[in-house]
């Protein structure tokens, strides 16, 4: 019986150690499920995400595929290899006129496109018109600017750049913005440096018949002679006038007028009623008259002018015989054609003969005596001097001279008159 017992005390002692056994296994199997369950679950999430990304890529890659195809088709037009061949296509095929179409929208088109790479390649010397080297910047992206402009006329932002560089004036090798904040003194003897280096830009600029930045650049010179006071000194009286003048010959006469009834009394004040400077002021406020459409005014102020002018000069003087070609000109266009000649008649023998048919003055009285002739009833006369006046005129003063635009003008109206009356 005890050895019974011990038989039945050792099967339950081995089934509590099987049992514990069997329940370890369990748990342990319960948990690598669990876990394997868990690294299946997240393979299977990364592998979605995979399966995803690689479609992503896919369209990608599509998108790339397009734009890649896009910018070599762009490319490919725009290479002078491809238009011209199919402008070939079309002469050989007898399409004469497609094909010059063809050549043509290509030759504009790289035109336009290294217009635009020459205007970003001088706003990058722009950007850098700072320190020692600042002039020489300046100078290469002026330089860039009238290519970029000559290649590109119709961008507004190339325009605008060529605008600016040109109206940035270097002195002591530092540009001064003119059409900007930066132009600036600190001093009055600093103001008069800056102004008369503006005065000296705008001489530059007139020549060139950029009548609009002058009139920028004067006014930023009369601001700042304001500024430092002085307003009544010679150099400020200059600027004044120079605004004015720029402001007639760009055509904004009202203001030009306003301009200068303010600074001629002030100018006979500091100077004196027949300082030259006042009588070149007086001229000017003759002409702005004329150019107002208030002759009678004009021709007042003008016949006060030239005894006054004749006494101080010289009846001869280059400056009176102008004078009195404007004389000529308010005649003609207060409509005394007769009276106009009359008086252009001796200045204009005058001037060939103290100063030479070639010169400018004397080239200007020319045009006016064609407009004369034209006023007379006689376009015949005018139409065949013309060409000679105008190519005369441009030679002695360049393309943008004010006069230069009225000969061109009165040269189409001759040609136009002559096809109308062959008609």
């Amino acid at each position: 019986m005890n050895d019974l017992e011990r038989w039945w005390g050792t099967l339950e002692a081995l089934d509590t150690v099987f049992g514990i056994a069997f329940a370890v296994i369990a748990f342990v199997g319960w948990a690598i499920a669990v876990r394997n369950w868990l690294r299946y679950r997240k393979l299977t999430k990364t592998q979605a995400r995979l399966e995803q990304r690689a479609s992503t890529l896919l369209v990608d890659l599509d998108e790339a595929a397009k734009e890649n195809a896009r910018l070599a088709e762009q490319r490919d037009s725009w290479i002078p290899a491809k238009w011209l061949a199919a402008a070939d296509g079309e002469a050989a095929a007898g399409n004469e006129a497609k094909a010059i179409d063809l050549l043509d929208q290509g030759y504009q088109k790289v035109r336009e496109d290294l217009g635009r790479v020459a205007h970003r390649i001088a706003e990058f010397h722009a950007s850098r018109m700072i320190g020692s080297d600042a002039a020489f910047e300046h100078e290469s992206a002026r330089r860039l600017t009238q290519v970029a402009r000559g290649l590109a006329p119709s961008r507004r932002e190339i325009a605008e750049l060529a605008e600016e560089m040109e109206a940035i004036e270097i002195v002591d090798e530092e540009p001064l913005r003119i059409a900007a904040s930066r132009f600036d003194a600190a001093t009055p003897d600093e103001a008069v440096r800056v102004i008369g280096a503006a005065l000296t830009a705008n001489r530059r600029l007139f020549e060139q018949g950029r009548y609009r930045v002058c009139i920028l650049l004067c006014r930023r010179a009369v601001k700042l002679a304001k500024r430092h006071g002085l307003e009544t000194s010679e150099i400020g009286l200059l600027a004044r006038w120079a605004l004015a003048q720029s402001l007639e010959f760009g055509g904004q006469y009202q203001e030009a007028f306003d301009t200068v009834r303010d600074l001629l009394p002030v100018r006979e004040r500091v100077q004196g009623d027949e300082h030259p400077d006042v009588l070149t002021t007086r001229y000017l406020e003759a002409a702005i008259l004329r150019d107002l459409g208030q002759f009678d005014d004009a021709l007042t102020a003008v016949r006060n002018l030239l005894p006054v002018e004749s006494r101080v000069k010289g009846d001869e003087h280059p400056d009176v015989l102008i004078t009195r070609r404007l004389h000529a000109e308010i005649c003609l266009a207060a409509g005394d054609a007769r009276g106009a000649q009359d008086e252009l008649s001796p200045v204009l023998a005058l001037q060939r003969d103290r100063l030479g048919p070639a010169y400018s003055d004397t080239l200007e009285s020319e045009l006016v005596g064609l407009e004369i002739l034209v006023a007379l009833g006689r376009p015949d006369e005018a139409l065949a001097e013309i060409d000679r006046v105008h190519d005369a005129l441009l030679a002695a003063t360049g393309p943008g001279h004010v006069r230069v635009r009225q000969a061109e003008q009165l040269r189409q109206q001759l040609r136009g008159d002559e096809r109308g009356s062959a008609a």
